[in-house]
């Protein structure tokens, strides 16, 4: 095992999360449930690059027709974004946000684990209604990202 993924793994393990070891100790799978919704997390692991990136998976695909609207609200949600940011598989609609880290020269330490987790966590959980309204509600792209980040209402007529 590695020293990025070892930090990574020990701070799961403190966390006392059930977790999956993939693709040879490159990555680790847990699930995580917030107020909206139970998200599939993944933190892959590139120990050469010294790099690591954060997942949170959406628990809905895009179905192919509404994946145009999906990608324009992942666009408008990301848009002044600090940290991280949404993305969406063109092919099978999956949307997850994402948090990196490069630690090259430096050391991953537990709290950057958590600070990138929690980021991901907390917006994926933050955007995910808005998601749902586009994607089910008929909203707009632009409507449903500006009830999340305003946290008002979007109209019926939408």
């Amino acid at each position: 095992m590695s020293r990025i993924y070892d930090v990574i793994e020990r701070f799961i393990q403190q966390q006392d999360w059930s977790y999956d070891r993939l693709d040879d100790h490159q990555a680790l799978r847990f699930g995580l449930s917030t107020e909206n919704a139970s998200f599939q997390c993944y933190v892959q692991v590139d120990e050469e690059r010294e790099q690591c990136c954060v997942y949170s998976c959406m628990p809905n695909n895009a179905e192919e027709e509404k994946r145009s609207a999906v990608a324009e609200f992942v666009a408008r949600a990301n848009y002044g974004m600090r940290i991280g940011n949404f993305e969406i598989d063109m092919e099978d609609g999956e949307v997850r946000f994402k948090v990196s880290i490069d630690v090259e020269g430096s050391e991953l330490t537990e709290v950057m684990v958590r600070n990138m987790i929690a980021c991901s966590i907390t917006c994926s959980d933050r955007y995910y209604p808005g998601l749902m309204q586009v994607l089910y509600g008929n909203a707009s792209p632009k409507a449903a990202v500006q009830q999340v980040e305003t946290m008002a209402s979007i109209p019926d007529e939408m």
